[in-house]
């Protein structure tokens, strides 16, 4: 049956909640890390799906390595896709897995084997297209999210030894704004040489202390920043005039709007100060005098 028509054909479903355990294959190291997934078995077409029991021989084996006599299917399918669904819950770096078939009167070449890849479920790149039962070790984008191994043949389609590595991403983070993102193994080095910079404030360090190699997560590292601040003095008191109000100094935060309160004295008008203040709090003011201005309040006296 053509596969530009398997979307109108009856699906049925299995699904298994895979956890990340440890592999003990001749493919893999065995310890090593690998990413968690759900497994669904989809049959495009109005086959029987092998379900876990020993109809098709199912054998988990407590983890994701596939037994021998472990399919995907109970047997032949007429040319209909049959498709084993990965939904991956992280970000995968490579899958590695091994395909066969069982032998019969067709050839190699009777029999196809497709990987694709998609971020939404919907759209899909084709990764691997052969008619070769081997292994198989493939580059993953960070952001798959779905990933199908289609089988297409008169034969029963085994799959086995399905691993899925996983790679973390790191993020650098200044003032909401991402510096840089990657994806790395865990394990590796990490280096951070950013300097951010952010108006009116200092760069004081991270949030957190950086590890000198990438954990087993995803890592963000967001700058902190200091406030600028700058202090002036007013000079408000006018022994000439009798005005008697101390001075005082204030501090100002960089870049927010420049604020003081006029001071007052009985028989005195306030006039402001000299130099005239900034509307803005900038650098000019760190260090810099403000005199008050002051004007002796005149009265009339009537007789």
């Amino acid at each position: 049956m053509s596969k530009n028509i398997v979307n109108f054909l009856r699906t049925k479903t299995l699904t298994y909640l895979v956890g990340a355990v440890l592999m003990f294959s001749p493919l893999f190291v065995s310890g090593q890390a690998q990413l968690p997934f759900t497994m669904t078995e989809e049959a495009l077409n109005d086959a029987s799906i092998c379900r876990v029991t020993s109809e098709c021989g199912y054998s988990w084996n407590g983890g994701v390595q596939l037994s021998k006599n472990e399919k995907l299917g109970c047997g032949g399918w007429n040319w209909d896709d049959k498709t084993l669904r990965i939904i991956v819950a992280g970000h995968p770096d490579s899958i590695y897995f091994s395909t066969s078939q069982t032998s019969g009167t067709l050839g190699a070449t009777d029999v196809e084997w497709y990987l694709k890849e998609s971020s939404d479920g919907v759209n899909f790149d084709t990764l691997v297209s052969t008619n070769k039962a081997q292994d198989y070790a493939v580059k993953l984008s960070p952001t798959t999210k779905y990933i199908d191994i289609v089988y297409s043949g008169n034969l029963a389609g085994y799959i086995k030894n399905l691993r899925i590595t996983p790679i973390y991403k790191l993020m650098i983070v200044s003032d909401r704004n991402v510096l840089r993102e990657e994806f790395l193994r865990a394990g590796t080095p990490i280096e951070v040489n950013e300097q951010p910079t952010k108006d009116c404030h200092t760069f004081r360090g991270w949030d957190m202390e950086i590890p000198s190699v990438m954990p087993e997560s995803d890592l963000t590292l967001t700058a902190q920043f200091d406030i600028i601040k700058y202090t002036s003095h007013f000079k408000v008191s006018n022994p000439e005039l009798g005005v008697e109000v101390a001075d005082f100094d204030k501090v100002f935060d960089c870049g927010t709007a420049v604020s003081v309160e006029n001071p007052s004295q009985t028989g005195y008008s306030f006039d402001g100060w000299e130099p005239e203040l900034p509307e803005i709090v900038s650098a000019e003011m760190e260090g810099a005098t403000y005199t008050a201005k002051w004007t002796h309040t005149l009265y009339t006296l009537t007789i």
